[in-house]
């Protein structure tokens, strides 16, 4: 009887090693890509919502953010200072009367007022450059309005009415991200569909 450890019994288990680890048959990787297909298939959408829910909070945080800023920069200076739409993206100026969807697609600025007329002052120096904050176009595809006027806060944060803008962008699914500056000056950011 031989050994078990005999040449020829080496020799078998050594091919039946090699055989077992080969790797993969076509047809297990064929099966393999099906199942990674499917689950792509169902997760794709679900994937491309995100970057449209994403863009539209963005664009309603950013001017949300600049919003807080103006308000308190006016509480600090005891002066107005403007969140207005710019008049083009090339010009650093308010425009006096805003289409609605000015926002998007010029930005925005902030800037103080000093005079009080409404305009942003053109002292600007290197310690205290005007305007304060300047918005770029917003990216394509986001839909964004604002109100036909030049928000104005006031040495106590206030201003003169409630204001609000939208964001929106979607196909399949809409996602809607709105902020609203009250009367008192109070900034709210919120989404209200898509979620």
């Amino acid at each position: 009887m031989p050994s078990v450890f005999s040449p020829l019994n080496i020799d078998r288990l050594r091919r039946a090693y090699l055989r077992s680890t080969r790797g993969l048959s076509l047809v297990e990787l064929m099966v393999t890509v099906a199942i990674a297909a499917v689950l792509l298939a169902v997760a794709a959408p679900n994937l491309m919502g995100t970057g449209d829910a994403k863009s539209s909070e963005s664009a309603a945080r950013k001017l949300g953010a600049d919003a807080q800023y103006a308000r308190a920069e006016a509480v600090r200076r005891a002066k107005p200072v403007l969140l207005c739409a710019r008049t083009s993206t090339s010009t650093n100026t308010c425009t006096t009367s805003p289409s609605t969807t000015a926002w998007a697609t010029n930005g925005w600025l902030v800037c103080y007022d000093l005079a009080g007329d409404g305009a942003c002052d053109t002292t600007n120096t290197t310690a205290d450059p005007n305007p304060m904050r300047v918005q770029d176009a917003l990216k394509t595809g986001v839909t964004f309005t604002g109100p036909g006027s030049t928000v104005i806060f006031s040495a106590t944060g206030s201003t003169a009415a409630a204001v609000t803008f939208t964001a929106t962008k979607g196909k399949s699914k809409i996602y809607t991200w709105v902020t609203s500056i009250t009367a008192s000056g109070t900034i709210i950011v919120r989404q209200t569909s898509g979620s």
